[in-house]
């Protein structure tokens, strides 16, 4: 897992065109165009909504997994794809997590997914990973505790002097399992 950046939007694109028709229906909850598709990765990649990728570390490697986080006041609205060839290797759930650390860095504690009632992947993580759920308007409104999600996770402890963790060093706390010990170092 990683931050998008700008060199990104291509990769971006390109995952979200190797997703099925009915995949992207059920991402965005509705059909899309390749002209929204391009928009929606050059948006993830110059930071809003923030985004981060699921792939592997060599530069320039494909992108499989993506969840998109757009901040909204209080709380933020998430919103995830994974490639079917990744599907089932906890791809999905180990991105929310991360997603609820970048929230946590910002004050935020509950992170909402609005899904297809055929969204049966997404409501299957919702009920996985503890969401809230309600029908609101025929779609179904998932609310993840952010809290919760991390429990088993220490919480952002300040650094030597009282100061938590910013600029790279809070990067690494939002998109890893960095624990505090870490990220000492990682400061020093």
């Amino acid at each position: 897992m990683r931050r998008a950046e700008a060199e990104d939007a291509g990769r971006i694109f390109d995952h979200l065109l190797r997703l099925s028709v009915e995949d992207r229906s059920l991402r965005f909850c509705g059909a899309v165009r390749e002209p929204t598709l391009r928009r929606q990765a050059e948006n993830v990649a110059a930071g809003y909504p923030a985004g981060l990728l699921a792939c592997s570390p060599e530069p320039g490697a494909p992108v499989r997994g993506m969840i998109e986080i757009a901040r909204i006041g209080a709380w933020a609205e998430v919103a995830l794809s994974v490639e079917p060839d990744w599907r089932g290797a906890g791809l999905a759930p180990r991105m929310m997590l991360a997603a609820a650390r970048w929230a946590r860095l910002r004050g935020i504690h509950v992170l909402e997914a609005l899904t297809l009632p055929e969204n049966g992947a997404m409501r299957g993580l919702g009920r996985k990973m503890g969401a809230r759920s309600r029908m609101d308007d025929g779609m179904i409104r998932q609310m993840f505790d952010v809290d919760m999600l991390l429990r088993d996770e220490l919480g952002p402890l300040p650094l030597e002097g009282g100061a938590h963790p910013v600029g790279p060093v809070a990067h690494l706390a939002s998109v890893s399992n960095h624990r505090p010990a870490d990220l000492r170092r990682a400061a020093a």
